[in-house]
């Protein structure tokens, strides 16, 4: 496993102007093991009632169903039987998927294209892992997506 994807969701919520992954690391290990042993619940398919207030921008009980239907899926094994060429391409500063998810990717097509991209987080656009520059690319739509990112889809396009 290993995988985030069936998080994501879990870290698109904004609250208080801060990224989730901000909210929970500011509240300590108490939210931390709170959060966890939700998580677990929804991986079983179980809805929880009762969330604390500080992840409800987490794990509302409107997104939890969505959030169940996630753990479902393998994104490895879902690509590996994708016949079609693959492009996989992760952002070195993306604060919801790791890089290490998109390795898990490649290692289930070999034959994928992959394209790390330095200093692109998770909308394409460049930014640091700093919170606040993290915040200009979520929040400015003048920011234009990585020419490298760019780069990489025009050269799998051109390539296949």
């Amino acid at each position: 496993d290993g995988y985030t994807i069936p998080y994501v969701s879990t870290w698109a919520a904004r609250a208080d102007d801060k990224e989730p992954a901000q909210i929970v690391q500011a509240t300590g290990e108490r939210v931390r093991k709170t959060a966890l042993a939700i998580l677990d619940q929804l991986e079983q398919g179980a809805l929880v009632a009762e969330v604390p207030t500080e992840l409800m921008s987490l794990f509302a009980p409107s997104v939890q169903p969505y959030l169940i239907s996630w753990f479902a899926y393998d994104p490895a094994e879902a690509l590996a039987g994708v016949a079609a060429p693959a492009l996989i391409a992760a952002g070195t500063t993306d604060i919801q998927v790791p890089v290490s998810d998109a390795a898990l990717l490649a290692s289930a097509r070999p034959d994928a294209a992959l394209c790390v991209i330095e200093g692109m987080n998770h909308v394409l656009k460049p930014a640091t892992l700093d919170p606040a520059s993290q915040d200009q690319a979520y929040s400015d739509p003048s920011l234009q997506v990585v020419p490298a990112l760019v780069d990489c889809v025009a050269a799998f396009v051109r390539d296949e």
